[in-house]
């Protein structure tokens, strides 16, 4: 009579072990998502975080050294940057601590210890995207000495940001096309004479 007990007690705790969800099982695919943007360095940039599916979170949102937190399945916060020479690319982090819905004793690891106060234990999901910060380009070289040093004679600064526009860094586009209307026109020609020679 013992043994059955035991067996029993066994392959119960096996049972409640293979049907009890793992963090995973509880929120499968918890994506936080961060927001992208583009500013001149010096002005306020605002970052959204949000989680899909949609879960209740303990935030942490990061950017360049700055840190916010907040509760909810979504946090926005407007952030400083610095005044930047050149293009800049930072990143923002977003981390998203909720309750997966498993008891304490099934799981672990992360801000468990929380988690396990209130009976279930607490994970994690995080997202980053990069900040861009632009230089500020005044056009007048009066600002700082760095732009006195990019100016042109004209009064115009081209000091590497090319007036806030992307460089061209694709190729000559206008002689591929050319080249591969040539190619087009030539292949064209063989099949066209290919045929003749056989009709």
């Amino acid at each position: 009579m013992k043994k059955l007990r035991l067996a029993l007690a066994v392959a119960v705790v096996a049972f409640i072990t293979v049907i009890a969800p793992s963090p995973a099982q509880a929120y499968p695919g918890v994506e936080v998502t961060v927001s992208s943007a583009t500013v001149t360095g010096g002005q306020d940039i605002q970052i959204t975080a949000t989680v899909d599916p949609d879960v209740d979170c303990s935030w942490e949102l990061t950017f360049m050294d700055q840190e916010v937190s907040g509760e909810g399945n979504a946090i926005t916060h407007t952030f400083s940057t610095p005044e930047v020479d050149s293009v800049e690319e930072h990143e923002a982090v977003a981390v998203c601590f909720f309750d997966n819905g498993v008891p304490a004793a099934a799981g672990g690891g992360g801000r468990a210890a929380l988690g396990a106060s209130l009976g279930t234990v607490e994970v994690s999901s995080e997202g980053s995207a990069p900040q861009t910060l632009l230089p500020l380009d005044d056009g007048d070289g009066d600002d700082d000495s760095d732009s006195d040093d990019d100016s042109d004679d004209d009064g115009g600064s081209d000091g590497g940001d090319n007036g806030g526009l992307l460089p061209n860094t694709g190729g000559e586009r206008l002689a591929w096309l050319i080249i591969g209307g040539m190619l087009v026109l030539v292949g064209g020609g063989v099949v066209l004479a290919s045929r003749r020679r056989d009709a």
